[in-house]
């Protein structure tokens, strides 16, 4: 008789000990081939993306992109079976039971988490996934996807990205997709708006910017906005401001009379 055939599995959760204790509970599996390991949401989406694998242990709060964030940005047809985990809200637990899709309340015991990694897998091998997707679908229509979409009733409404606009640069108009800027650095009567394959000057005050900018933008310092899709940790510092760090490791400060916006923005 043949052997089941392995079932490619990725490890999602931005606690290094939380990634662990999966690992080794995957390991006593000999059914499940463990392709890599996540700390964040927009690592996880790339790791989809490239590695496609048949299954993924999710957690559903992470810094920048949530879990089901991570989920609404793969095509329906590429959506792996899932293990949600969640720490928080029993409105969502609620939510997962109501659509049938499992979940693990952290803390989990072995027993519970290797008798939802039984209900993931037959959902990894199954011949049609329709069913899965479908709920899945519900499960982010029902939550949104913002990038801090947590599991809380008003994250139901699914956010509008922001439409493309245009920036003058120079002599030059450059029309700009907002979900591209990591951040906006104020320079006097200019701005200088930080994407991912560097940065480009741009003819407009941070005052007009803000204005514009809605959806995940913030200010955080009279010269300074980030988006949060891309803010995965926030320090405090002794003088009473906080140092915002995003997912490429740039760090920004938030001054004292702007970080209780940032404190509502992220709930």
């Amino acid at each position: 008789m043949n052997a089941p055939s392995r079932i490619t599995t990725l490890i999602v959760d931005d606690e290094p000990l939380a990634r662990k204790t999966v690992r080794r509970l995957l390991a006593t599996d000999p059914q499940i081939e463990i392709v890599g390991e996540c700390g964040d949401g927009w690592s996880a989406l790339k790791a989809l993306q490239e590695l496609k694998p048949q299954l993924v242990y999710l957690d559903i709060r992470m810094p920048g992109l949530s879990g089901i964030s991570v989920l609404d940005r793969i095509l329906p047809r590429d959506r792996p079976s899932v293990i949600f985990a969640t720490a928080y809200d029993e409105f969502a637990v609620r939510a997962f039971e109501l659509l049938a899709i499992d979940y693990l309340l952290k803390p989990f015991t072995d027993d519970r988490f290797l008798q939802s990694l039984a209900r993931a897998k037959s959902q990894a091998t199954a011949p049609d996934l329709a069913t899965v997707a479908q709920e899945i679908d519900a499960l982010i229509a029902r939550f949104g996807a913002g990038p801090a979409a947590n599991t809380a009733p008003a994250a139901a409404a699914k956010p509008v990205p922001p439409a493309p606009f245009l920036l003058k640069t120079g002599h030059d108009r450059l029309l700009l997709n907002p979900q591209e800027i990591r951040w906006i650095e104020g320079q006097s009567d200019y701005a200088r708006v930080h994407l991912p394959k560097g940065s480009v000057l741009v003819r407009r005050t941070l005052t007009s910017l803000a204005a514009q900018l809605a959806g995940n933008f913030v200010r955080i310092h009279k010269s300074t906005i980030v988006n949060l899709d891309y803010v995965t940790r926030i320090r405090a510092r002794t003088s009473g401001d906080w140092v915002v760090e995003l997912n490429d490791g740039t760090q920004v400060r938030a001054s004292r009379n702007h970080r209780q916006r940032l404190k509502e923005r992220l709930g």
